[in-house]
């Protein structure tokens, strides 16, 4: 996921999804790969992976599947710590990397939501293509007066015109996918 806006919904079925690896995964099975740990009581500590130290102030609370660290205050569960030190994009990337070595499912998207992105996909490439064709024509109006010098015959000046407008395809082509995906 990234830092854009999403919907209840997504954010709905992140938790669930996030809950069901969180409950799958104990952090010490994945904390030992960032942090050198020794025990200390009941819990773990070391020196913090996200802040230079040389007291170990970072700890794992194996019982409670959280970390915590006492100088930089960072804390986070198994996701967390896999985001940050593992140099995941996004806490969902670091979820679906732990899934998959752990062995835990996600929730599966339905075939008729498969069906609809699809359809979106096509309505949006349609779209990308329409919006293309107008900025072509657009271009080409424009820059027709500095291609054509004068005095061409008309099957030239057809001829200059259409070179023309395939050389302007691709920004066309390039303009309306910004367009269309909102950039």
């Amino acid at each position: 996921m990234s830092d854009q806006c999403i919907s209840e919904r997504q954010l709905s079925r992140f938790l669930k999804s996030a809950e069901s690896v969180k409950d799958a995964i104990n952090i010490m099975d994945v904390a030992p790969r960032y942090v050198d740990l020794r025990r200390q009581g009941g819990n773990y500590v070391g020196l913090c992976p996200f802040h230079s130290e040389k007291t170990p102030s970072f700890n794992v609370y194996a019982d409670q599947n959280r970390f915590y660290c006492y100088g930089c205050r960072e804390f986070g569960d198994v996701i967390n710590l896999h985001h940050r030190c593992g140099g995941f994009v996004s806490p969902w990337d670091a979820m679906v990397s732990l899934a998959e070595e752990f062995g835990v499912e996600l929730p599966v998207r339905s075939d008729r939501w498969h069906k609809r992105q699809d359809e979106k996909g096509k309505i949006r490439e349609a779209a990308k293509q329409r919006v293309a064709k107008t900025y072509q024509r657009r271009l080409t109006r424009l820059y027709a007066p500095l291609v054509l010098v004068g005095g061409e015959a008309p099957e030239e000046e057809l001829e200059e015109l259409e070179r023309l407008s395939s050389a302007l395809w691709p920004m066309s082509l390039d303009l309306a996918e910004r367009r269309v995906n909102g950039e």
